[in-house]
Order: C-alpha cells, then sequence, then structure tokens
C-alpha cells in the first residue's frame, strides 16, 4: 500500500469494500486504562465486519481519513499501532481469525494514515470466539451491508456458509444473469463475459470477480456439455 493507492481510493465513499475512519476509537488514544478491552472490540469489529462481507476480493479500512458528504480529507492519525499487535488480537477473538496486514504510509512530513488492508478468504464467517469490551460477543458474526456494519442474521449466515462452489448459469440469455449485470450496474460497475480459460490473465489486466450477490461464488456462464465458457467479471474502474 502506497499514498497512490490511499489517493485512488479517495475518489470513492464508503462501500462494502471500504471503510473510512477520522481516527482510531477513542479508547485506544491515550494510556492504556480501563476501556481499552472496548477500544480494542470497536477496532477489531469493524475489521471483521469487512473480512465477512462480499463482493470485492479485498477491502480496506482506512484510519486518517475525514469523510464528509461526498469528499474525503486526509487528517492522519494521533498515534502509532503495530501489525503484530493487531493480529494478535483478532487471534485470541475470532474464530477462524481474518486474513489481513496493517500498514502505516506517511502522507505528507507530519501526516501518517493507517490502513488495514484485509483479505477475503473462502473459509469463513470469522465468528466471534470470545467476548471483548462490551462490544463483541461469543458467537456473534458481524459482516459488511453497504456502509453499514451489523450482525448476520439467518439468511446473511445461510449465504456465508453456501460455499464458494461456482454458480453456474447454463444461458447467456438467462434473466438470472441479467439481474447480477444489473446488481452491479447499479454501484457503478460495467460487468463483462470474457471466456474462463482467460480469467487469470484478466485478473491481471486489473478486471475483478462479479460474485453472485451475497456469496464469494464466481458466476460461470454457458454451459457446453458439462464446461462452461464464460465467467462473469468486473472491468476495470476507470480513473
Amino acid at each position: 500500500m502506497t499514498c497512490d493507492d490511499v489517493e485512488r481510493l479517495l475518489f470513492e465513499g464508503e462501500s462494502t469494500y471500504l471503510d473510512w475512519k477520522r481516527d482510531f476509537p477513542g479508547e485506544l488514544l491515550g494510556a492504556r486504562g480501563a476501556n481499552w478491552d472496548t477500544g480494542r472490540a470497536k477496532l477489531l469489529k469493524d475489521l471483521v465486519a469487512l473480512a465477512n462481507g462480499h463482493g470485492s476480493e479485498r477491502a480496506y479500512l482506512v484510519y486518517g481519513v475525514e469523510e464528509v458528504g461526498a469528499d474525503r480529507h486526509v487528517r492522519g492519525i494521533t498515534r502509532s499501532l503495530d501489525d503484530a499487535q493487531i493480529q494478535q488480537w483478532a487471534e485470541n477473538t475470532f474464530d477462524i481469525p481474518p486474513t489481513f496486514r496493517y500498514e502505516e504510509i506517511r502522507w505528507d512530513a507530519s501526516t501518517i494514515v493507517a490502513v488495514i488492508t484485509v483479505i477475503r478468504v473462502p473459509d469463513f464467517p470469522h465468528v466471534v470466539a470470545s467476548s471483548l469490551g462490551g462490544v463483541l460477543f461469543e458467537g456473534q458474526v458481524w459482516f459488511r451491508r453497504g456502509s453499514k456494519n451489523t450482525v448476520a442474521m439467518r439468511d446473511d449466515l445461510r449465504r456465508m456458509v453456501s460455499g464458494d462452489a461456482p454458480f453456474k448459469i447454463g444461458k447467456m440469455n438467462d434473466p438470472v444473469l441479467k439481474g447480477i449485470e444489473d446488481h452491479y450496474r447499479a454501484q457503478g460497475r460495467d460487468p463483462s463475459l470474457p471466456l474462463l480459460v482467460n480469467r487469470d490473465s484478466c485478473l491481471s489486466q486489473g478486471y475483478e470477480l462479479a460474485v453472485y450477490p451475497g456469496t464469494r461464488r464466481e458466476v460461470w456462464v454457458g454451459a457446453v456439455g458439462d464446461r462452461f465458457e464464460h465467467i462473469l467479471m468486473l472491468k476495470p474502474k476507470k480513473p
């Protein structure tokens, strides 16, 4: 993660894969005290909600940026944290711990932005295994719905545990396919149907997988016998 990467993100508002924070939770900003666990829990809640979300394969929790209306302003963080420290917090709190890395990026001579890059892995949901700070409670599954972090309900959990087997659509003119494409167009994305054999090549060119909404299942389209010719992907975002 670099300043250029952060600058590109600044063009985007909060979403299923992006959460802007003015600073770390207030309980973490001073000396370690009685409310320290509450601050840790607030940070971990935001992190795990992104990890359990769907859509992009990566998600970003950014500290030191204030979102005001449609604008984002870089303010900087007021203290530093450590990747190993946050990793340990997550390992002690979740089953299975989410996959992420924490970085601090120097924006200018006096300003540092902190970014947690979350890798959304097939083995999820990440469940609260140990209650913490009056915020996280054993058995909860937090996830990201739009720009809001919330506790998963029955249907949400059902979608999460449906697995990562491809969602297969036999015909190119199937209305289910159109519905999925419209879902992504409503988010300002441009769906595409490259050949399945070109999947990795497209990813290297900046394309993203378009998963079946609410899951992490790739969408395969166009059955020819027992194989599928196409995969639904999203064209690279325009600058």
